[in-house]
């Protein structure tokens, strides 16, 4: 069966999003929403839900639980649908991607529509519209291109510079458009289906800001050790091991620098089964130029 790339989008997705950026600790200090995001909504949320959240939130995979929501997919319309599963049909859905289905199916489905319900309540119900108004249309560009690209040429383009390599069981890639987690792409792979959800700015950008994307890629390039890593990886495609004892840096630190070098699109991350590797990606670099030119001089 030919491997078949599909662009989703639903404002469920975005929930989901939104909750994973902040249950997801470790990723804090690198998300573009900052620390005054974070700390504005622990201040909105009650105490009794801020400590259920405390520990491991994640209680099954949502981009499945999102994708296979008929109709309505709104927080309400798809929690609405998710409360009324059945253990089996839990079950048949998990099944159909996957010889491993998570254990505790119907524990684990009312802990997600609890803590979904609460946070939609307290934070995502109130979110700027602009934001999923600019998801949504970044997903219709997104669409235009399936018939002028392969498969993993547009998967790379939307996650810059993520490369899956499948294997002969996968039959489809599932691409979906986030804001809260930005800059960083989120993937949750199943034997015959993958998803991965990459950054939009679905914000505009005032005339005399610099966009996004070009802080980016000058913040990535600030660094000394960053520089380094690049021109490593440039001569040979490397693993994140091999990098590690090339910087004889720790590997949260290694981490944090090649999270910036992804985030710019300056990095390609190659995935072939268990093996990742990271090369540069040449083609940004060009950008990189006609970016600063249109911000310095065309404006």
């Amino acid at each position: 069966m030919a491997l078949t790339l599909e662009i989703d989008f639903a404002p469920a997705h975005e929930l989901a999003s939104s909750f994973y950026a902040f249950t997801h600790k470790s990723s804090h200090k690198v998300l573009e929403l900052g620390a005054s995001w974070v700390k504005s909504v622990k201040n909105r949320l009650p105490e009794n839900f801020l400590k259920e959240i405390a520990n491991d939130p994640e209680v099954c995979d949502l981009s499945l639980l999102v994708w296979a929501c008929p109709g309505e997919r709104t927080p309400e319309g798809f929690l609405t649908w998710l409360s009324g599963l059945s253990s089996g049909d839990l079950f048949d859905l998990f099944s159909r991607w996957s010889d491993q289905v998570p254990a505790d199916l119907i524990s684990k489905r009312d802990k997600l529509v609890w803590m979904l319900s609460e946070w939609n309540e307290q934070y995502f119900s109130q979110v700027d519209p602009a934001i999923l108004t600019g998801l949504h249309q970044n997903a219709e560009t997104m669409r235009s291109l399936i018939p002028l690209m392969t498969p993993i040429e547009l998967m790379e383009k939307a996650t810059n510079g993520f490369r899956l390599n499948p294997n002969d069981k996968l039959e489809k890639i599932i691409l979906i458009p986030q804001y809260h987690f930005r800059p960083a792409n989120t993937s949750s792979h199943y034997e015959r289906l993958s998803f991965t959800k990459y950054p939009v700015d679905a914000l505009p950008v005032g005339t005399d800001e610099p966009s996004p994307s070009l802080l980016r890629f000058t913040r990535g390039l600030s660094d000394e050790n960053r520089l380094h890593i690049l021109r490593f990886i440039a001569k040979t495609p490397q693993t994140f091991s091999d990098i590690v004892r090339f910087c004889g840096l720790s590997k949260g630190t290694v981490h944090y620098h090649l999270m910036l070098l992804r985030a710019a699109g300056l990095v390609r991350v190659s995935m072939t089964g268990n093996l990742v590797e990271y090369s540069v990606r040449r083609e940004a670099l060009k950008d990189l130029n006609s970016q600063l030119t249109h911000y310095l001089v065309e404006l």
